[in-house]
C-alpha cells in the first residue's frame, strides 16, 4: 500500500530508476527494460515529463539549471587541472559582460562578490539542451521490502525515487534536492563555507538494512565535481526506519543458589 512505501530522510548529508534499463538498441526506439516485461516509449516520456514536472513544484529555482566543473572559481583546484578549452569555459563564468565581449558570470556568486553564478540564477539554462538530463545517477535496489529506484539530474542534482515493485507501473515516491546551498551560492563558495552537497552524481547505490553502515534502509550518492558523499535513509510514511531489530536486552547469568549449611555435629553422648 502507499503508506508502506519509503520516502527520502537525510541521515548524513555530509562526509560521511527507475529499475528498468533504458535500451537505445532496439531500432533507435528507447524502451524499458525489467525481469517482467517492458514499458513502452510513450510511459517513458510520461516519466520525463513527471521529472520536469515534480522537480519544479519543489524547487522552482533549480529547474533545469545547471552546476558543473565550468562553475568552478579562478585559479583553483579545478582551473588548475582543466584543458587550455576549460579553462576558457571556467574564465567566462568567472567574468561579466559588459565590459567584456565573452562573459557569463553573475554579480553575486553567493558571497557579494562577481563569478560564477549560483544554480538559482540558472533557471532555464539547460532547457533547450537536454532538460533533466539522467546520465549515470541511476541505480535501483530492495528496501524497504519495495523495488524502489533513484535517479538523479546530472546538471541540476535533483533525486527523485520511484517504486518499481511493478516494473509496469512505477509510481513516484520523493523528489530531493541534494545541495540546497547551491540556490544562492556557487559551488566554490559553498564549498568554501562547507555547505556544497552533491554536484554532478555520478553514482548512486542503494543500499538494504543489512549493508547500510547506519543499519537502516539507504542511500549512497557520490557527487563527481563536488568530491562529496551523503548518506540518506529511506524512512517509511509513517516515520519508521527499515533498520535490523534491535539487538536483545542483555541477561543476567543465571544466580545460582547458595549450597545448603553442613549439618551441626551430633550430640555428644550421655556420660554412664
Amino acid at each position: 500500500s502507499s503508506r508502506d512505501r519509503p520516502e527520502i530522510v537525510p541521515r548524513s548529508s555530509r562526509e560521511m530508476d527507475l529499475g528498468l534499463g533504458l535500451d537505445h538498441r532496439a531500432g533507435g526506439q528507447p524502451r524499458a527494460i525489467s525481469g517482467g516485461g517492458e514499458v513502452s516509449a510513450p510511459s517513458l516520456a510520461r516519466i520525463g515529463s513527471l521529472l520536469e514536472q515534480e522537480g519544479c513544484k519543489a524547487f522552482p529555482w533549480a529547474h533545469n539549471g545547471e552546476q558543473d566543473d565550468d562553475y568552478a572559481l579562478m585559479y583553483g583546484v579545478a582551473y588548475s587541472h582543466a584543458s587550455a578549452g576549460g579553462k576558457k569555459d571556467i574564465a567566462e563564468k568567472n567574468t561579466l559582460s559588459p565590459p567584456a565581449l565573452d562573459g557569463d558570470a553573475c554579480h553575486d556568486r553567493g558571497d557579494g562578490k562577481p563569478g560564477p553564478c549560483p544554480l538559482g540564477k540558472t533557471v532555464d539554462e539547460r532547457s533547450w539542451k537536454d532538460g533533466p538530463g539522467i546520465q549515470q545517477g541511476l541505480a535501483v535496489g530492495v528496501a524497504c521490502g519495495r523495488m524502489v529506484a533513484v535517479a538523479v539530474t546530472s546538471a541540476n542534482s535533483l533525486a527523485f525515487g520511484f517504486d518499481v515493485t511493478d516494473p509496469t507501473q512505477p509510481a513516484f515516491l520523493f523528489v530531493h534536492h541534494l545541495s540546497p546551498a547551491s540556490k544562492d551560492k556557487s559551488p566554490g563558495v559553498a564549498f568554501k563555507e562547507q555547505t556544497l552537497g552533491d554536484i554532478g552524481v555520478e553514482s548512486v547505490s542503494i543500499l538494504d538494512k543489512h549493508q547500510s553502515p547506519s543499519g537502516a534502509a539507504a542511500v549512497m550518492f557520490a557527487g563527481a565535481h563536488s568530491g562529496s558523499l551523503s548518506l540518506y535513509e529511506l524512512l517509511l510514511t509513517n516515520g519508521s526506519r527499515c533498520a535490523l531489530p534491535a539487538p536483545p536486552p542483555p541477561t543476567s547469568p543465571p544466580t545460582e543458589t547458595p549450597p545448603p549449611p553442613p549439618a551441626p555435629p551430633p550430640p555428644p553422648a550421655p556420660s554412664p
